[in-house]
């Protein structure tokens, strides 16, 4: 019993550094470029987290997954990783932008992966699975942690945030390689190229309903990409202070609603639960553009704080979801295909065109005023209306919602 509870001890603590070391830079990194004159690269930054989504599948598939113990693989990426956001407040105050975009894509291309080896970790070591979303709920506190730590220190718009952060990724790789061995899950495995590119998850579009699902997923995952991308320099703009502090509401919110999904999965079923999802999102928007207007900030909070809703009711039951469609060979292959939908392919659109509308708006100076916000938000509450709008019409998959929330 006290070997388990150890081993729970040291998993947990692996999620909550994971979380920590990504909350403490990338949720205000938007709101200190546009501090330090760098706003045009805001919508680039964060499209790089959404390209290594889509690339790192390929570099697990291809190298970690045959080659080397998670633990460790674990460790040389965020030791590389740490000592490239130790170079990142030099690069922005120097306004070497394009250097700036280099080094922060390479960056996430290294850190990405650490959710997977997270998960490989996590599974190869428990006794017991079912305690997966305990260990897991961790991560999420140690988002909240960084965030309350860059708020309450008034650094949200300080290029300090990816030394604090690059110094928790060192001593993040430290602690890594005192985790258990956890050898390549792939090792001795034959190189299938069917696996690397999800093909048998392909297939699964080949149904209509799944189709619609994963469409209206990679919809609703654009407004997503303009939430992380724009949230704090916007926040920014309407004077609020420890913005990063704030914005942990969203992942407060997270947590309580993540440990409600088997209740309202029950009672609602996955439909209904996706459609209030997508409707929160378009919601969210509207009350940044009124309280951008009106200036209303307790308003903008209330905003932040659907982030419980928005996220669970649309991807966290969407995974559940894509479990329950696929067959028992293609699960795995079904979870990689969802990521890089919404985490990749959604996430990179909505981040993208939420820069170009940036620069469009922004002024000489690479700001945008107070008064241009309402707009720019309208958008993104448009897209999640289209979302809405396609799933509700073509999803009709009564059958497998059903055995989903019979299971939950």
């Amino acid at each position: 019993m006290l070997q388990t509870r150890l081993m729970t001890f040291r998993l947990s603590t692996m999620m909550f550094l994971e979380l920590f070391v990504r909350s403490s830079w990338y949720v205000t990194a938007g709101l200190v470029l546009a501090t330090h004159g760098l706003g045009e690269w805001i919508g680039t930054m964060y499209s790089f987290g959404a390209l290594a989504a889509m690339l790192s599948p390929i570099l697990l598939g291809m190298l970690v997954d045959r080659f080397f113990p998670s633990q460790k693989v674990l460790s040389v990426l965020h030791l590389l990783g740490g000592v490239l956001l130790l170079i990142v407040p030099y690069l922005i105050q120097s306004q070497a932008g394009q250097l700036f975009a280099v080094v922060l894509f390479v960056y996430m291309l290294l850190n990405m992966p650490g959710q997977a080896l997270m998960n490989t970790i996590s599974f190869h070591n428990m006794s017991d699975d079912a305690k997966f979303p305990f260990v897991r709920s961790f991560g999420t506190l140690g988002w909240v942690v960084g965030g309350m730590v860059v708020g309450f220190s008034g650094l949200s718009s300080d290029t300090s945030i990816f030394v604090l952060a690059g110094v928790a990724s060192i001593i993040y790789s430290a602690y890594a390689l005192t985790l258990p061995h956890t050898p390549p899950p792939a090792k001795g495995k034959p190189f299938s190229l069917n696996d690397l590119l999800f093909k048998d998850a392909w297939g699964l579009l080949k149904d209509r309903h799944f189709f619609v699902f994963i469409i209206a997923s990679v919809l609703i995952s654009i407004p997503m990409g303009f939430y992380y991308s724009f949230t704090s320099p916007f926040l920014g703009e309407t004077d609020m202070k420890a913005i990063s502090s704030v914005m942990s509401i969203g992942q407060v919110t997270e947590f309580i609603f993540m440990l409600m999904v088997p209740f309202f999965l029950k009672r609602l079923g996955f439909k209904w639960m996706f459609i209030i999802g997508i409707l929160a999102w378009s919601l969210r928007y509207v009350i940044f553009a009124v309280g951008a207007g009106m200036g209303w900030e307790w308003l903008l909070i209330g905003g932040i704080a659907l982030h419980g809703i928005c996220f669970n009711f649309c991807f966290v039951t969407g995974f559940m979801y894509a479990q329950e469609k696929s067959p028992k060979h293609a699960k795995a292959q079904a979870q990689t295909l969802l990521v890089f939908a919404t985490q990749g392919l959604g996430v990179f659109l909505g981040a993208t065109s939420g820069g170009q509308l940036y620069r469009v708006f922004a002024g000489a100076d690479g700001v945008m005023t107070l008064g241009q916000w309402p707009v720019f938000w309208l958008i993104p509450a448009g897209i999640a209306l289209l979302s809405l709008l396609f799933f509700t019409v073509g999803f009709r998959d009564k059958q497998t919602e059903a055995k989903a929330a019979v299971q939950a």
